[in-house]
């Protein structure tokens, strides 16, 4: 049996390196895009650089969402994303130019799939919520991945967390790095532990 905890990674910024970050427009920041499932067939989302002085990188963050430059999108299609789809994304740059090339990943949904019994986390004294769980070491529960097509969940941003990340399945992970992509870094499931993402 595959070890999930070996095939998963958490993707995040590269603070040692220039991220790139964004921000969604006022009335982009009006649908929600964050959480919200957005039509396919509606106006693209609208984002500008948060530093408009750099030249952005083809994977962009604003956490918990990512946007991802047309270029390095491959194989990966809406129907790889658990509870998530690919949305376009406008860009405008420093001189109101619209760039038409991105794609924001617009997760709407969680899945909610660490183990409770094999992950370190702490929760506020007397909340039996989990959902407010504040992770420290992530296990994977193979009983839920496992009943789900590993075609439909090739990136996840997972449930029952405060702070939702995104997961990425190494073969998403090796795509990207067959093409030399700069500013985000992941850690494997086994290897993440809550604080290397700013060592």
């Amino acid at each position: 049996m595959k070890n999930l905890n070996e095939q998963y990674f958490v993707i995040f910024p590269d603070y040692d390196q220039d991220s790139s970050f964004f921000e969604f427009n006022k009335s982009t920041g009006l649908r929600s895009p964050h959480y919200r499932e957005l039509v396919i067939g509606q106006k693209p989302v609208v984002f500008m650089s948060e530093d408009q002085t750099k030249p952005i990188n083809k994977i962009i963050f604003s956490p918990p969402s990512i946007i991802l430059h047309e270029s390095i999108i491959g194989d990966l299609a809406s129907e790889n994303i658990f509870g998530g789809q690919l949305y376009p994304a406008i860009h405008i740059d420093a001189d109101g130019n619209y760039n038409e090339d991105f794609f924001l990943i617009n997760m709407f949904d969680e899945l909610d799939c660490w183990s409770r019994t094999d992950s370190v986390y702490e929760l506020e004294e007397g909340d039996d919520d989990d959902d407010d769980a504040y992770m420290i070491k992530y296990k994977l529960d193979h009983t839920i991945l496992e009943g789900i097509d590993e075609d439909k969940r090739l990136m996840f941003k997972m449930g029952g967390v405060d702070r939702p990340l995104i997961f990425l399945h190494e073969r998403v992970v090796k795509a990207f790095q067959s093409q030399n992509i700069q500013g985000y870094k992941t850690f494997k499931v086994t290897d993440y532990e809550f604080g290397v993402e700013f060592d």
